[in-house]
């Protein structure tokens, strides 16, 4: 298997069936949760990029009031890398382009 950034859990077959299962079952609105999902080392440097990042107010009174900021380079990268989107696409049996 190649270096992924990904708890090597989430590549084993019970794993992927399960996690499928559940994603499937919630129709209303199909969510998962997967704990520890990065590689640890891998989770901290995103978390020190973020905490680093720095976030701006969109706020209009009528309708929203939050922080934005640009994805960290780290996370964006592994985002739409081929291990990610293989995975998510396996899990979710939907297709990112």
């Amino acid at each position: 298997m190649k270096k992924t950034k990904i708890n090597l859990v989430y590549f084993n077959e019970e794993s992927i069936k399960a996690i499928k299962n559940i994603w499937q079952s919630n129709k209303d609105l199909p969510t998962i949760i997967l704990g520890d999902f990065l590689e640890k080392d891998f989770y901290r440097e995103v978390e020190k990029e973020i905490a680093k990042t720095p976030f701006s107010k969109d706020i209009d009174r009528l309708s929203h009031s939050y922080s934005k900021a640009a994805i960290p380079g780290s996370l964006k990268n592994f985002v739409m890398s081929d291990n990610f989107l293989d995975l998510f696409n396996q899990l979710t049996n939907l297709k990112i382009k």
